[in-house]
């Protein structure tokens, strides 16, 4: 009787399996981070220092004071971005079954997006800064966070200066961003921190 009722549960998990599968294989979200998040071991954030915040522009130090928002962009794992790839191939194929199959924001977060484990560990580093942290987009890539000038210079190992370019007054990074670095590894981008457009 047992060994028909091990029989039964594991056809049943095999043919939900294969209806899950059938033509839309998915991958879920997997965590991001295996190593904790320490503060004192940072790395540059390639890319993270605007072109026109030169040297022979700036004006001097923003005021730390000065409220400010921001952006962490969080980048794909390889699997991710191999299965978004032939999603997005899929999608344009009319041989596919997933020909013009579009997901939501929603499914997109699910999928390519970052896991509440990874979102806390962010969180829980923002606020450990002494930022705030202001939300999750609706596709899981990207984190929202403000605080002072002050705070973001001191969270992200960089200074915030003034710069006059073309007759019109900016603000911008001086240097690349610097973040620990578990968690530079998984940034692709930093916006808010200047005012170029």
């Amino acid at each position: 009787m047992l060994i028909k009722l091990c029989a039964r549960t594991a056809c049943a998990l095999a043919f939900l399996f294969l209806i899950g599968s059938s033509g839309t294989s998915q991958i879920a979200s997997h965590d991001r981070f295996s190593r904790t998040i320490d503060p004192y071991h940072f790395s540059a954030v390639k890319g993270s220092a605007h072109p026109l915040a030169r040297p022979q522009d700036d004006l001097g130090h923003t005021d730390p004071s000065r409220p400010i928002s921001g952006t962490l962009t969080f980048r794909l794992s390889p699997v991710q971005q191999a299965d978004l790839d032939r999603l997005l191939r899929d999608q344009q194929n009319p041989a596919s079954p997933r020909y013009h199959n579009w997901i939501t924001p929603e499914q997109y977060a699910q999928r390519f997006g970052l896991t509440h484990n990874d979102l806390t560990k962010v969180v829980s580093w923002l606020q450990s800064q002494g930022l705030r942290y202001e939300g999750v987009s609706r596709g899981g890539t990207e984190v929202s966070f403000s605080g002072s000038v002050g705070q973001v210079e001191y969270a992200m190992h960089t200074q915030i200066h003034n710069y006059l370019v073309r007759g019109e007054q900016h603000f911008a990074n001086s240097a690349a961003v610097g973040l620990p670095s578990a968690l530079a590894e998984q940034v692709l981008n930093v916006r808010g921190l200047n005012d170029f457009r």
